[in-house]
């Protein structure tokens, strides 16, 4: 069984899938928010399955299947699938390859490059790759071991890419990755080498898949995301022009864990405009 985390006992049901180097836990203020009104069921992805070998992954499509199967073991008939970044894809292609057992679709800066012209998207490529390179080449030299929760904390809090976390949302994600090492140490609960990899295998051109999907979809940008950019807002647009785009302020690519109340608003308004939906028991 695919290990999970939950909140709330009524109301619609939710699934979340998380994003590269980002535990379930690491959401749980914005699960909290969520339970209020849902059931939410986030899913631990493939990275953190003990002995899970990260060569098994040739491409995404392996973790959509991994949350049809959760969906499988969980036997709820449709849920809104929620997923931000990495899990925003996986939840996307789990919707293009089964439709029926979504109600509705929430990518939270879902990992989508604008579409480009062939000359753009050699070029495109190139830079891609130095790009990606140099994010697992970031994730391979990620420091493993702390001496304490509190200097994991101390350490995290002066990175750029946490500045605009709360301390409590920096809390949940330390609390999240924080795993009992040797000699009282702490050690990172996201495996590096499973982070490298699924930089290394990020999709190509999705855009050719998108307007094959079938359901209601909303999709949470920040307003200063260097992933998911105005141009990428505009492209699914023009795609999917019933689809509901929310930009946040002031948030980045780590807009469900900077925002999160202003996430969960936008989720639950969104959720509350779809048909009645099934609970599982």
């Amino acid at each position: 069984m695919i290990p999970f985390i939950a909140a709330g006992t009524k109301g619609p049901q939710l699934s979340f899938a998380h994003a590269n180097g980002y535990p379930p836990a690491a959401y749980q203020p914005l699960l909290t928010l969520l339970g209020a009104q849902h059931r939410v069921r986030a899913l631990a992805q493939r990275p953190l399955w003990p002995g899970a070998d990260p060569q098994q992954l040739k491409d995404w499509n392996l973790l959509a299947h991994d949350l049809l199967q959760f969906l499988d073991e969980r036997g709820t008939p449709q849920v809104v699938g929620i997923g931000h970044s990495l899990g925003a894809i996986a939840t996307l292609l789990a919707a293009l390859q089964r439709p029926a057992a979504f109600s509705a679709v929430v990518l939270l800066d879902p990992v989508l490059q604008p579409p480009l012209s062939p000359l753009q998207w050699v070029g495109a490529k190139l830079f891609g790759l130095a790009r990606t390179r140099a994010l697992e080449a970031s994730a391979q030299r990620r420091r493993t071991s702390f001496g304490s929760t509190q200097e994991m904390f101390a350490n995290y809090r002066t990175k750029p890419a946490f500045a605009r976390l709360s301390d409590a949302g920096l809390q949940a994600y330390v609390a999240a990755m924080a795993t009992p090492g040797a000699a009282g140490t702490v050690q990172l609960a996201y495996p590096p080498a499973w982070e490298a990899k699924i930089y290394i295998t990020l999709p190509g051109n999705l855009w050719r898949k998108l307007p094959l999907l079938q359901v209601p979809l909303l999709v949470v940008g920040g307003a200063e995301s260097d992933t998911f950019t105005s141009a990428a807002a505009q492209a699914v647009a023009q795609r999917l022009p019933h689809t509901t785009i929310r930009i946040v302020p002031d948030a980045g690519h780590l807009v469900p864990l900077e925002r999160p109340a202003a996430v969960a608003a936008l989720i639950s308004d969104f959720v509350a405009q779809q048909p009645v939906l099934a609970t599982a028991p």
